[in-house]
């Protein structure tokens, strides 16, 4: 196992090799592992008037805040205080995020996290080694796959279908978009991804497996791109240039639950996404990015 802190462009790494930006390493060992299991969680309750018991409507996932226990060897006073120093210069406090990857042979995962405390570096005066703990915050509890997935879900119609083959193309009316893509997922939390739509299009409807609408009411013109941000903490529309483009959206849009969903919320994660628009033509496009997402390492 490989693990890989990165932040502000530089990579900290941890292996067989030791730990610290290339060509500064020096030995850490990772003694355990805190929280990286299943995010943690509360039920979401309600309770009446002379209710026994409750009733349990919901849960949400809370922010996780996990730990690397770790020992770094030492066997001279300057030594000791040295490995201190980089350590406190790789795991400073800060408004940054940074991402904490696992790499192992079968796969490899990621999560975004803030450092939150731990560093103590408590000593001994017989012994040099530092036994200390990190601890990272992840805003988003869930883990991911570090190389995302981007999907082109839309294929042009060009004119209307006509009862018998033409051997050359014969348009007739408005171009089209009406598809439908089959993603299979593999992750084991829902993905929220992130869609671009560029015109020109109009009546654009975009459809996720469980039935959640995305639709515009307004023309996307060609040349503009709006792009739909649907990861924890964003939930926005906006066009090329940043501004704003929520008010585009027909009241049916489901920003907050259309995603892509893991088995068994929909049977063995197959999730079929639908597109369709008109007024289209050879540069309308609508593609998906998203990361397969997973409770727990």
């Amino acid at each position: 196992m490989k693990i890989v802190f990165i932040r502000n462009q530089y990579n900290y790494f941890n292996d067989e090799n030791g730990f610290g930006s290339v060509g500064n390493e020096f030995t850490v060992y990772l003694t355990g592992s805190l929280n990286w299991g299943f995010a943690p969680m509360h039920r979401i309750t309600q309770r009446g008037p002379f209710q026994y018991g409750d009733s349990d409507i919901d849960f949400r996932l809370d922010p996780r805040v996990f730990s690397l226990p770790i020992v770094v060897p030492a066997s001279t006073i300057d030594e000791h205080l040295d490995r201190r120093a980089q350590l406190l210069q790789i795991f400073k406090p800060g408004n940054d995020t940074a991402t904490f990857r696992l790499q192992l042979n079968a796969y490899e995962r990621s999560i975004d996290v803030k450092v939150v405390g731990g560093l103590s570096m408590d000593t001994d005066s017989k012994d040099f080694t530092i036994r200390t703990v990190v601890q990272l915050r992840a805003a988003d509890p869930t883990w991911f796959d570090t190389y995302g997935n981007t999907v082109a879900i839309s294929a042009q119609l060009f004119g209307t279908p006509t009862p018998y083959p033409k051997p050359y193309p014969v348009p007739y009316g408005s171009d089209t978009i009406n598809k439908i893509t089959t993603i299979n997922y593999d992750g084991s939390w829902p993905s929220f991804p992130v869609i671009q739509c560029t015109g020109p299009a109009a009546d654009l409807t975009i459809v996720d497996g469980r039935g959640n609408i995305i639709k515009f009411f307004d023309y996307i013109s060609a040349g503009d791109t709006y792009t739909i941000d649907l990861t924890y903490g964003a939930k926005t529309v906006v066009d090329q240039n940043g501004v704003n483009k929520f008010s585009t959206l027909n009241i049916v849009s489901n920003l907050v639950n259309w995603g892509l969903y893991p088995d068994p919320t929909i049977l063995n994660g197959t999730n079929t996404i639908s597109v369709s628009a008109i007024a289209t033509d050879a540069n309308t496009q609508v593609n998906m990015f998203y990361y397969n997402r997973y409770i727990g390492v």
